[in-house]
């Protein structure tokens, strides 16, 4: 049975993911290439965007840290290094993921990055 908060929880979350794996796969002629494969599809999750306080002052403007998190079923495994796509209405965001999620009772909390392509 599903707890009442996790009822609660699940019904603040608007967004959808797709993760992405880079993996090897097996070509009709024997070969290995690396390709994207999506390892989760179109789960339900939040993504929250948060400024930090201080600012990085350049000489051309002041740039505002920003750590963004996604909110997720705490029974999901997420690799590091893989690709995320987050689906928001008709905005779509990409982002890696490189640390340790945090695992609590009702969701899992994963800090992203912004994608800059597949380590090779």
């Amino acid at each position: 049975m599903v707890s009442p908060a996790r009822k609660a929880l699940r019904r603040m979350w608007k967004d959808t993911c797709t993760v992405y794996e880079y993996q090897p796969v097996l070509q009709s002629n024997m070969s290995t290439v690396h390709e994207e494969v999506a390892v989760i599809s179109d789960e339900p999750c939040k993504l929250s965007f948060a400024s930090l306080q201080s600012a990085n002052q350049t000489d051309t403007a002041a740039k505002t840290p920003q750590t963004v998190k996604l909110f997720l079923d705490e029974t999901l495994e997420i690799k590091a290094g893989c690709k995320i796509v987050v689906k928001r209405r008709d905005q779509v965001f990409e982002y890696g993921y490189s640390g340790e999620a945090g695992v609590f009772e009702h969701h899992r909390e994963i800090v992203l990055i912004p994608f800059e392509g597949w380590a090779v």
